[in-house]
């Protein structure tokens, strides 16, 4: 008689663990259910929408970029003269460099510079 008493209170005890593991994260580790409440989640995505905003990424314009978009723009290449070497200047550059039999590099190196005049 007292072995099957000590093994129903083996198998409740077992039981009550594995109820509490499986209800309560600190005890369970990562395996249990975590929530978040609603206010916790709209402070946590108003901050991660602040931090976005902060991230501006400046672009340095030079002065000899914008002299050679110039220059590409009266030799009839259609872009914009904001001082960035950008994808739109870089194959217009490619493309004027083969038309003028210079080494292709899309970069505005001393030969290119001295064939538009600057």
């Amino acid at each position: 008689m007292k072995k099957s008493i000590f093994g129903t209170i083996c198998v409740f005890a077992l039981s009550l663990v594995f109820v509490i593991s499986a209800n309560c994260p600190s005890f369970a580790g990562k395996t249990g259910k975590q929530t978040v409440s609603k206010p916790a989640a709209k402070t946590a995505l108003k901050s991660t929408k602040a931090k976005k905003k902060i991230k501006k990424v400046r672009i340095k314009t030079d002065a000899n970029v914008k002299k050679a978009q110039l220059a590409l723009i009266k030799a009839g290449y259609k872009i914009k003269a904001d001082g960035i070497l950008g994808r739109y200047t870089t194959g217009a550059l490619k493309k004027y460099q083969k038309k003028m039999g210079l080494k292709i590099s899309g970069r505005l190196d001393k030969n290119t510079k001295i064939k538009m005049g600057f």
